[in-house]
C-alpha cells in the first residue's frame, strides 16, 4: 500500500465524528475502507455535501487498521474541507473524493467506540518542479490571485517557496544572519539600494528604490545618473596626499562635481515637495534630514582627506541617501517602473503592492503549498554584488533575523562612525596595575563598537542628542 522509495513517520491524532482533520487541499486522492462524509465549506455559505460513492479497498490488518494511499491528482476544491469519518463493523466503504491532508498519507485505526487517525508524514524532498503541479487549472496571467504566481521559485535550505504574480523573475532573498561591511563600502545583499529586502512599514519606500539601469534600458527614469549613483569608487578616482601621510586623499574634482550635481537635483526636488505642503510633517522631516546628511557627505568628500576605505563608505552612503530620497518622493508622488520590489509573508502587503504595480515576492513555507497556481518555475536570481570583505575586516554590524528592520537601523548607525573623528579625550585610565582589570577594560573598549552598531537602541553623539534611527525618524541629524 505504501509507495516504494518513500519513508513514513507516524503521529497519532484522536479523531471524533465531525472533527476537522487539518488543512485540506486538492493535490492527491486518497481511498480508504471507511465511510467518509466530505463537506465543502465556502465563505458565508452553508456546508455543501460532496457526492458519495461506496467501494471496498485496502486490506484489513489487526484490529481493523486501514491504509490510505494516493491514486492521482485533481484540483476541484480549493477551500478548507470538513471530513467526517464513520467506521462500519460489517460493510466498509468510502467516498471516492480528491483531497490532501497536510501533504500526508493517513492510517485509521478502529477499536470499539474510539477512532484514531495516524498522520503518516511523507519525507520525499520537495522539488522546484513541484510548484507546477497546479499549472493546468485554467488560470493565466490575467486571472491569477495574490497567492498564485507568473513565476515561482523554491529555496531548499530554508524550505520556502516564493511566488510573484506581477513580474518575470524572482531574486534570492537576503537570508544570511550576519551583516558585514564589504570592500565596496556597502552591505552586500542586505543593502536596500542594491537588492530587495523584506517589507517593513517603517521603511515602506525601500520597495520603490529604482534598480540599476540595464545596458538597453533606455526608458529608465534615472539612467542619466548611472555613472554616479551606481558606480564603484576606484583608486584612480582618489587623489592621494603627497605630504607626510600618503594613504589619505580626496575624491577627484571630476567625480566630486558629479555628486554635487546629483545633490543639487535631489535638493531641488525635495524643497519643492516640502514647500507644496501636501505631505505629512513626518515625511517632510525625512526629506529634510536625509538631504542634510547627503549635503554633509558631499562637503566632507570635497574638503576632508580620508583613507580609501572611508571614501568608499562615504560614496556608498551618498548613493544610498540619494536613492532613498528618490524612492521616498516616488512613493509619495507616483510610482515608476524598474523598481526594487520587496519580499513579504503578508498577503495584505502583497495585494497592496500588486495594485500599485510594485514588484512583490510572496514568501511561504513549503508545507503551505496546496492550490497555488504557478505558471513557471525557475531558480532565484542572485544579483552580482561585491561580497568581498576588506582586510582587515570590520566587526559584525548586525546578527539576527535577516527580515527584521533592526538591521537597517544598525547599518545607518554604522555609517555614522565614518563621519566622526576619534575623540582624543575618550581614553581609559587604569588606577591600579591589575592585569585582570586591565584585560577586562581592554575587552570592553574593543567591544564597544560592535555593541553600539548591533543593538537595537538609539545611540547618542557627544552632544547627547539621539541620532535619527530610520528614514522616517523625526529627530534632527546630528
Amino acid at each position: 500500500m505504501v509507495p516504494e522509495g518513500v519513508s513514513w513517520r507516524a503521529e497519532e491524532i484522536p479523531l471524533t465524528s465531525h472533527q476537522r482533520v487539518g488543512s485540506i487541499s486538492h493535490h492527491t486522492r486518497y481511498l480508504c475502507r471507511i465511510d467518509i462524509s466530505l463537506m465543502c465549506l465556502e465563505e458565508e455559505k452553508e456546508a455543501e455535501e460532496v457526492g458519495r460513492e461506496r467501494e471496498e479497498v485496502g486490506e484489513e490488518v489487526g484490529t481493523k487498521t486501514f491504509f490510505l494511499h494516493s491514486t492521482g491528482a485533481i484540483s476541484k476544491y480549493e477551500s478548507i474541507l470538513l471530513l467526517t469519518i464513520v467506521v462500519h463493523d460489517v460493510l466498509l466503504s468510502h467516498y471516492n473524493t480528491d483531497l490532501l491532508l497536510d501533504n500526508s498519507a493517513w492510517l485509521l485505526t478502529h477499536s470499539g467506540p474510539e477512532t484514531t487517525i495516524m498522520a503518516m508524514q511523507q519525507s520525499r524532498t520537495f522539488q522546484l518542479q513541484d510548484l507546477l503541479s497546479n499549472a493546468g487549472d485554467g488560470k493565466d496571467e490575467e486571472n491569477l490571485s495574490v497567492n498564485d504566481g507568473c513565476i515561482g521559485t523554491y529555496i531548499e535550505e530554508h524550505k520556502i517557496f516564493i511566488t510573484m504574480p506581477n513580474g518575470s523573475f524572482i531574486p534570492r532573498p537576503p537570508t544570511a544572519m550576519e551583516i558585514l561591511l564589504h570592500e565596496d563600502g556597502r552591505f552586500g545583499h542586505h543593502d536596500p539600494t542594491r537588492a530587495p529586502q523584506f517589507f517593513d512599514a517603517k521603511f515602506c519606500h525601500f520597495s520603490v528604490i529604482p534598480h540599476r539601469p540595464g545596458p538597453k534600458d533606455d526608458t529608465h527614469p534615472y539612467r542619466n545618473w548611472l555613472d554616479t549613483i551606481w558606480y564603484d569608487v576606484a583608486d584612480t578616482d582618489i587623489v592621494y596626499s603627497t605630504g607626510y601621510l600618503t594613504h589619505i586623499g580626496l575624491l577627484s574634482r571630476e567625480v566630486h562635481s558629479q555628486f554635487q550635481h546629483t545633490f543639487n537635483y535631489i535638493d531641488k526636488c525635495s524643497s519643492a515637495a516640502r514647500s507644496s505642503k501636501q505631505f505629512s510633517e513626518e515625511f517632510n522631516g525625512f526629506l529634510s534630514i536625509w538631504c542634510t546628511c547627503l549635503e554633509a557627505l558631499v562637503n566632507q568628500t570635497r574638503s576632508v582627506m580620508m583613507d580609501s576605505m572611508t571614501i568608499r563608505v562615504q560614496v556608498a552612503a551618498m548613493q544610498s541617501y540619494w536613492l532613498e530620497l528618490v524612492a521616498g518622493l516616488d512613493y509619495m508622488e507616483h510610482y515608476q517602473c524598474q523598481l526594487m520590489g520587496t519580499f513579504t509573508v503578508n498577503l495584505d502587503v502583497a495585494e497592496q503592492h500588486i495594485r500599485a504595480g510594485i514588484p512583490v515576492y510572496l514568501v511561504q513555507p513549503v508545507d503551505q503549498f496546496s492550490n497555488q497556481v504557478i505558471l513557471k518555475a525557475e531558480e532565484p536570481v542572485v544579483f552580482p554584488l561585491n561580497t568581498s570583505l576588506p582586510s582587515p575586516p570590520f566587526p559584525v554590524i548586525y546578527k539576527g533575523d535577516p527580515s527584521h528592520p533592526q538591521k537597517f537601523y544598525a547599518m545607518h548607525r554604522f555609517i555614522q562612525i565614518f563621519n566622526t573623528y576619534r575623540n582624543p579625550f575618550n581614553f581609559i585610565t587604569i588606577s591600579q596595575p591589575s592585569i585582570a582589570h586591565a584585560e577586562h577594560t581592554q575587552a570592553a573598549a574593543s567591544s564597544s563598537l560592535s555593541i553600539s552598531v548591533a543593538t537595537g537602541h538609539p545611540t547618542r553623539n557627544q552632544r547627547g542628542k539621539a541620532r535619527a534611527l530610520g528614514p522616517l525618524a523625526s529627530a534632527q541629524a546630528s
